[in-house]
């Protein structure tokens, strides 16, 4: 199962199409934040490693420092899932906490929403830009 063909969140569309764009990420499941369900902003999805990591190190220069445009520090998880495939989770580990609680969920939802769009935003950019640098590197190589 997948994101694809499925209904999304609104916020967070962008982002899994991005993802979605070319053959070097699946994503698997997404959700923009819910303050009732208690859930925080996510993309679940496979890739190989090598683009795992040219991602981890796009979200490091879009999250810090004078290229910063993010505003919390946006991180990729990595785990096993249960057949023993490599999976990656794309969160933000300050709006995880503050889901984690009852008011949380809604400080997160009332005074963060704002910002939680424009990260969305942001990080599809983000994904196509270094997908598609991904790619280009590529199609040079072969």
């Amino acid at each position: 199962m997948n994101d694809v063909g499925m209904q999304l969140d609104p916020d967070i569309a962008a982002l899994v199409a991005a993802m979605n764009e070319s053959s070097l990420i699946q994503t698997i499941g997404s959700c923009q934040g819910h303050p009732r369900r208690f859930c925080d902003p996510y993309v679940y999805f496979s890739t190989s490693s090598a683009t795992a990591a040219r991602i981890a190190v796009a979200l490091r220069k879009w999250g810090r420092g004078p290229s910063k445009c993010l505003s919390v520090e946006w991180q990729l998880i990595g785990h096993f899932d249960a057949e023993g495939e490599l999976r990656f989770r794309l969160q933000a580990p300050q709006y995880c906490e503050i889901s984690r609680s009852y008011v949380g969920s809604f400080v997160q939802f009332y005074c963060k929403k704002l910002q939680v769009r424009s990260d969305l935003t942001k990080l599809a950019d983000l994904m196509h830009q270094t997908l598609s640098d991904i790619a280009g590197r590529s199609a040079a190589k072969g």
